[in-house]
């Protein structure tokens, strides 16, 4: 059967390539993310494979019953949170998700970044910042996994202040769109502040197809982050004004290899985390960075 697949895979394209090859474009294609990826972005693998008429050699069957039974295996989501400074924010906006979405919840443990998160994760959830609450940062384990879960174009999810989540890192940085600078920031730039008061968190007027299944929601006291840095170009699909200017309050940025990255920045206390309005805000972020055509 191996010899079969691999001479239909030749002559489909007229190219010597060995059933090994194959089914290396075969793993690469898993590495890349490819089967949860929009067909629009597929080009980008055929320099790799040279041709989808190899790897439906070697399988048998079409690519598109292939992909499918790859999309058919179980989602699974990584929640990482720190206690933030004893409120606990990530753990609550769990255990109201808990229910809805297959996900493995660390709290204070970074030791659950240390591992492939390309082939066990399909989106990463974040509500920490690195080096606070007494919790010591990442260890340098971690950071080659997360690199690679980037590096393969997989969703992430940044809350409340997880735009610092790895602040340490430069790549980082550089990354997450809108970021919040710690005091004695490594670039040194002038750190951002947040203010406690009520405020309205408004869906912005974007035509993102993800604003769509966003609701306005009126905050009780809560922190409003100001003076982010932005490093990176965004689309933001919400807002709140202030005093101050217009700030934002959820936005999405794309990775330099094709991956979403939503940030969502409500949150710093419990009972506004658990309000309806950003729970159904953070459910639908979820749902779109699983799956940005179906959502």
């Amino acid at each position: 059967d191996a010899e079969d697949a691999e001479k239909r895979s030749r002559e489909s394209v007229g190219l010597r390539v060995s059933h090994r090859e194959v089914l290396r474009a075969q793993d690469l294609l898993l590495e890349l993310g490819v089967y949860a990826a929009p067909l629009s972005q597929w080009a980008r693998v055929t320099t790799v494979i040279k041709s989808f008429n190899i790897l439906e050699g070697a399988l048998g069957v079409p690519l598109a019953l292939s992909f499918k039974k790859q999309r058919a295996r179980k989602i699974m989501i990584l929640f990482a949170a720190d206690q933030h400074y004893g409120q606990h924010c990530g753990r609550v906006l769990y255990e109201q998700l808990k229910d809805e979405f297959p996900m493995e919840f660390h709290e204070n443990d970074w030791s659950c970044f240390e591992q492939d998160l390309v082939s066990r994760y399909d989106l990463l959830v974040l509500n920490l910042i690195a080096d606070t609450c007494g919790v010591p940062p990442p260890a340098a384990a971690a950071e080659p996994c997360v690199d690679a879960f980037v590096r393969a174009g997989k969703p992430i999810l940044l809350l409340h202040g997880a735009s610092a989540a790895f602040w340490p890192w430069a790549w980082w940085r550089s990354l997450v769109g809108y970021r919040w600078v710690r005091p004695q920031d490594p670039d040194g730039v002038e750190a951002s502040h947040h203010p406690r008061r009520p405020y309205l968190a408004k869906v912005s007027k974007t035509q993102h197809p993800l604003s769509t299944h966003l609701q306005d929601v009126d905050m009780p006291e809560d922190e409003i982050y100001l003076n982010l840095e932005q490093t990176a170009a965004v689309v933001t699909l919400m807002e709140t004004r202030t005093d101050e200017g217009t700030f934002p309050m959820c936005y999405e940025t794309m990775t330099p290899f094709g991956g979403h990255i939503a940030a969502y920045l409500p949150g710093h206390l419990p009972e506004v985390v658990a309000q309806p309005g950003n729970v159904a805000n953070c459910r639908a972020l979820i749902r779109w960075l699983l799956d940005p055509n179906g959502t």
